[in-house]
C-alpha cells in the first residue's frame, strides 16, 4: 500500500486531473451524443406532424396505422357497370356530413393536429366512393387538408382520373385502389399528366 501511495503522491495535482477527467469526459461527450441523436429521432416525427397540422405532404398521405383504406364489399369488377360506373352511384352511398363533421373532430384531436379548424380539413375517403371505396368504415376516412400541393382538390382530380380508368376498362378496380391506397400522391404523379383531358369533363360534371 505505501508504495501505491507513493506512487500517486510522485503524480502532480493537474496530471492527476487529466488522467481521471480525460475517460469521464469522454464518456458524458458519448453519452451527449447519444441524447442528441435521440432528441433529432424524438423531434423529427414531430417537426414533421406540426407540417402536417398546416397540410403539408404528411397530412396528405395519411398514417397507414389509422388509415389503411377500406373497401366496400358491394362493388366488384363484376359489377362496376351498374354500381360506380353509374351516374350518381358515389353521391347515393355518401354518408350524411353531420356524422363526417363528428368524425373529422374526432380525429383531428386523435391526431394531435395543431390547426383545429373543421373548415382547414375535408373528412376524405382514402380509396374514393368512385371507386369502391367504403363509405363508412372509419379506416377508410381522415381529416386532409384543403390547402398547399397536395391538398382534398387535387385527390380530387385524381379519383376522377381513377374513376374514368376503371369505367372505361384501362385500369382494373383493384388495381386502382391498391395504387390511391398506397400513396395517392405517387398514383397523381402517374396518371393523372397523362389523362389531364378528362379533367375538364369532371369539372363539368362536380363543380
Amino acid at each position: 500500500m505505501v508504495g501505491v501511495f507513493e506512487a500517486v503522491n510522485c503524480v502532480p495535482l493537474k496530471a492527476m486531473l487529466k488522467i481521471v477527467a480525460r475517460p469521464i469526459l469522454r464518456w458524458h461527450s458519448q453519452r451527449a451524443g447519444l441524447c442528441v441523436l435521440s432528441m433529432a429521432l424524438l423531434v423529427s416525427p414531430l417537426a414533421f406532424a406540426q407540417n402536417a397540422s398546416s397540410g403539408g405532404l404528411l397530412n396528405s398521405l395519411p398514417n397507414p396505422r389509422w388509415t389503411p383504406g377500406a373497401t366496400n364489399p358491394a362493388v366488384s369488377q363484376a359489377n362496376i357497370h351498374s354500381t360506380i360506373c353509374v351516374n350518381g352511384y358515389a353521391k347515393s352511398i355518401r354518408p350524411p356530413s353531420t356524422w363526417t363533421t363528428a368524425l373529422k373532430r374526432q380525429q383531428i384531436r386523435q391526431m394531435g393536429l395543431r390547426d383545429r379548424r373543421l373548415g382547414r380539413y375535408e373528412e376524405d375517403h382514402l380509396i374514393a366512393l368512385s371507386i369502391g371505396g367504403h363509405p363508412s368504415d372509419e379506416r377508410n376516412l381522415w381529416p386532409q387538408a384543403r390547402s398547399g400541393r397536395w391538398s382534398a382538390s387535387a385527390k380530387d382530380d385524381l379519383e376522377f382520373v381513377l374513376y374514368k380508368m376503371v369505367c372505361t376498362g384501362e385500369m382494373g378496380l383493384v388495381d386502382a385502389q391498391r395504387a390511391i391506397a398506397s400513396n395517392w400522391v405517387q398514383a397523381y404523379e402517374t396518371y393523372v399528366p397523362s389523362h389531364r383531358g378528362w379533367l375538364a369533363q369532371r369539372r363539368r360534371r362536380f363543380e
